[in-house]
């Protein structure tokens, strides 16, 4: 569908309409791609109240043509973080 807008204050509705309805379907997408309560509290599904090992990933997605596609990685266990951190201020990233 066509959008318009008449001035710069609906051209600006529109674009955070369309960037509120971006970030529903992702979050929606991410909901439905966990199948088990991880994060008591934050993350409980009541059709999947027990931790499930095989489900042990970060859930990350893509908007690709238009459609939120999931991406799956390995959760990082131990003492490092996958990351590095970011550098000092006045420093550059290497």
């Amino acid at each position: 569908a066509e959008l318009a807008a008449a001035d710069f204050r609906e051209l600006a509705a529109v674009c955070e309409l369309r960037h509120r309805l971006t970030v529903a379907r992702s979050l929606t997408a991410h909901l439905e791609a966990r199948r088990e309560t991880r994060w008591p509290g934050f993350g409980e599904y009541s059709d999947y109240p027990e931790l499930d090992e095989s489900q042990a990933s970060y859930v990350n997605s893509r908007l690709i043509d238009g459609r939120v596609t999931i991406v799956r990685r390995p959760l990082v266990l131990g003492d490092s973080y996958e990351h590095p951190p970011f550098p000092p201020a006045g420093e550059r990233a290497t």
